[in-house]
């Protein structure tokens, strides 16, 4: 089922194949209109921050509301527009949009057309708000309490919206969009396993101690030391990151969902665990030891929190290899070690031309920690894998670039695609992102890979050129993934960019035949083997003002098109919502470079 989506069955009223006719220079015009809450009685909105964007403007455009909401955008060519309101405790909103969170329509503008009576509501933000308290019971201050959206979309965004409790332990977190959330808390402190679990008589000889300090006699007197003072290890604590209300597992977490305005409550409870020491020896195959970095990360999802369980490299790997980590609370654990980059020459970046980037070597280790320490851990390094191709030019009417090495070569693991551990422990350490650029000869070779699954972006063929296809092996991989395994390097990739641009645009009309904008219109593949996250081949779009919707630069091949009176954000990412409403799209075909328009008429609804 959909919820709260209803597909709409569609009419092909026409198709046309469009000419590609430039323009001609026509009067700007003027948008303008008013900020209102939305509420049943609206009230306006002041000092709101209103963003005009669009294809025909070279950046975005502000203004802010004035005493009476109101906004003014002057001087603004003809062309399809998006306007966006913002406001601290408001949910950010676009015009048109049916929902807080949800697309909002484009607005067209005619030449010289000028629009005055633009309306955009915001809805206030929810709110979750609660207590921290320690294991004791008591009032947890300083602690920084994050809200993640339950459906992904803030999980690894460092502005996931979060607060510190007050000197009562209080937290309140404001603004948020109407979501299911789930609140985690994690206590900022400098060190880790710093709270010891210590005998009796370890306690009474640290007593002694101190009582003792700086009076004058034997050692004896003093005190005997306990195990502590005699080097035994003491079991370290620390405080792990808790969700509410008192559980280290996300999948345990009380979900709360937010309604616009709503306030909910979820109080935290932290804890303390057992921490551990790592210890272990980098080597390589010649017994040398090169200057290596050594990172360890979290398996599973990594969320913006900041918590006292960043355990601590104690022992760096020097000549000998050698390393010890400290402070490792119990879980699941990658051990990552590189060789270190060097540094790129004067006038360079860090994506320079190949030739300049020697061979890098790597290591892994996964490891499981209990509470008890671990030791033995044994790191072979090997050489880092490396991708290396060519670029194509294909140029119809387009002067092609005599430089090409403004093109760059950027490989990103996928964050919707099943990651391996490697790669997901190290998110958002620069190995994680890998570019190089093009060198003058149209080649270019790309070192310094680990081991997973990377999506491919190319960009800087500048002047109407865009992304084709990159062909590894006769597969394009920019419909799947680029999966480097280890030990194997890849060779003879072909990166292609073309001038020729696909379009698919035409008029969404309703059951009288008039503009119907108050919908989602969804494009993707009719061959479900093309029904990935992400995918270049789906998009989604509302309808202008003046019912037109358009769909760019999608590679040739057959499609569906569908209506919906509502959609998630990402539902199209999922391949059962596609399968649901393939019954009520109609078919369309793209050629390479064409553009075709296709008028769609409303027919009735039918069920999900």
């Amino acid at each position: 089922m959909i919820p709260r989506t209803v597909v709409l069955a569609l009419i092909a009223i026409g198709v046309l194949e469009l000419d590609s006719t430039a323009i001609a220079q026509s009067p700007t015009g003027l948008i303008s209109g008013v900020v209102v809450t939305d509420e049943t009685r609206p009230e306006v909105v002041r000092r709101a921050v209103v963003t005009l964007t669009g294809a025909e403007l070279p950046r975005p455009r502000t203004a802010i509301s004035d005493a009476n909401g109101r906004f003014t955008f002057p001087s603004v060519p003809q062309g399809r527009f998006k306007i966006t309101a913002a406001k601290p405790s408001f949910v950010t909103s676009e015009y048109g949009a049916k929902r807080p969170g949800r697309s909002g329509t484009p607005l067209r503008l005619e030449p010289g057309q000028r629009l005055t009576d633009v309306s955009i509501a915001l809805a206030r933000g929810a709110v979750l708000t609660g207590a921290v308290t320690d294991y004791t019971g008591h009032p947890a201050p300083g602690v920084q309490v994050t809200a993640i959206r339950t459906d992904g979309l803030n999980a690894n965004a460092n502005a996931a919206p979060r607060a510190i409790t007050d000197d009562r332990g209080l937290y309140r977190i404001f603004g948020l969009a109407p979501a299911e959330y789930v609140v985690v808390a994690s206590v900022h402190a400098v060190g880790t396993g710093d709270i010891a679990k210590l005998s009796p008589s370890d306690i009474d000889a640290a007593l002694t101690s101190l009582a003792n300090r700086g009076q004058p006699g034997p050692l004896a007197a003093r005190g005997t030391p306990g195990p502590a003072a005699r080097g035994a290890r003491q079991l370290g604590y620390a405080y792990a990151p808790v969700f509410s209300p008192n559980t280290p597992v996300a999948a345990s977490a009380a979900r709360f969902t937010l309604a616009p305005g709503e306030e909910l409550r979820g109080d935290i409870k932290i804890n303390l665990v057992p921490t551990a020491a790592i210890e272990g020896v980098i080597v390589s195959a010649d017994g040398s030891m090169p200057d290596v970095s050594l990172s360890i990360r979290a398996n599973g999802p990594v969320f913006p929190i900041s918590s006292s369980l960043t355990p601590i490299l104690s022992v760096r790997p020097g000549s000998n290899g050698l390393f010890k980590y400290t402070g490792v609370a119990p879980g699941r654990y990658t051990l990552l070690a590189v060789t270190a980059a060097p540094a790129p020459a004067r006038g360079l970046t860090l994506a320079a031309p190949s030739g300049l980037v020697p061979s890098r070597l790597w290591a892994s280790a996964e490891i499981t920690v209990t509470g008890q320490d671990i030791s033995g851990v044994t790191m072979s390094l090997q050489p880092m894998m490396k991708v290396s191709g060519r670029v194509a030019l294909n140029a119809t009417t387009t002067t092609t670039p005599s430089d090409p090495t403004t093109i760059l070569i950027t490989l990103t693991p996928p964050g919707a695609a099943p990651a391996s551990p490697l790669t997901q422990s190290v998110i958002g350490s620069p190995l994680t992102v890998q570019s190089v650029r093009v060198q003058p000869d149209g080649t270019f070779e790309m070192p310094g890979l680990l081991p997973g699954s990377y999506r491919v972006s190319a960009t800087g063929a500048v002047g109407g050129w865009w992304l084709r296809s990159v062909m590894v092996s006769d597969k394009d991989v920019l419909d799947s993934t680029l999966d480097v395994s280890e030990g194997t390097d890849i060779s003879g990739a072909i990166v292609t960019f073309t001038d020729r641009h696909s379009e698919l645009s035409g008029m969404f009309q309703s059951t009288a035949g008039t503009p119907a904008t108050d919908y989602f219109l969804i494009v993707f593949p009719a061959d479900r083997a093309l029904w990935r996250p992400q995918a270049r081949r789906i998009q989604a779009t509302r309808p202008a003002t003046d019912g037109n919707y358009t769909f760019r630069d999608l590679p040739p091949g057959d499609y569906l098109i569908a209506a919906l009176t509502d959609a998630e954000p990402g539902d199209w990412d999922d391949a059962g919502f596609l399968a649901q409403i393939t019954p009520a799209s109609i078919r369309v075909s793209i050629d390479e470079g064409e553009r075709k328009t296709q008028d769609v008429r409303l027919a009735g609804r039918s069920s999900p």
